[in-house]
């Protein structure tokens, strides 16, 4: 019953389009950073060395914990407002599966969003060097 749940979990939140929107935006910043050098680094340090990445990594995880009360708030949410939470419980299944497949399935969709991230940093450092929008 816990795949089922889970399975359900990330089947919905494929299909909202805020999993969708904050991707893009985490992907945005990266990108935009990556192309045009905007970073908290100085002139001696490369766009994408480690502590430029690093640096940046630390801004956006204030925003990345507001995406993630957005995201795990909601299937808690969802069971209070439609009145649902005695309801599952009076099937067999366990309130560990139960539990468990909500958070892991928002976790993974999670784990999804921040990539958006890594994905802008891996398309936006190469593609700035090419423009010529910053020194190889």
């Amino acid at each position: 019953m816990f795949w089922k749940i889970f399975l359900f979990e990330v089947r919905y939140r494929f299909k909202r389009p805020a999993t969708y929107a904050y991707f893009f935006v985490l992907f945005l910043f990266a990108f935009v950073s990556g192309i045009y050098g905007n970073s908290p680094a100085s002139e001696k340090v490369y766009v994408n060395s480690a502590y430029a990445i690093g640096y940046f990594m630390i801004i956006l995880s204030i925003f990345e914990t507001l995406i993630a009360s957005a995201v795990m708030g909601v299937p808690v949410y969802r069971d209070i407002e439609y009145r649902t939470k005695d309801y599952f419980f009076t099937y067999p299944i366990t309130e560990k599966s139960y539990l468990l497949g909500r958070f892991l399935g928002s976790f993974v969709i999670l784990i999804f969003i921040s990539f958006g991230y890594h994905a802008g940093t891996l398309l936006g450092g190469p593609l700035g060097v090419m423009t010529g929008e910053v020194e190889p």
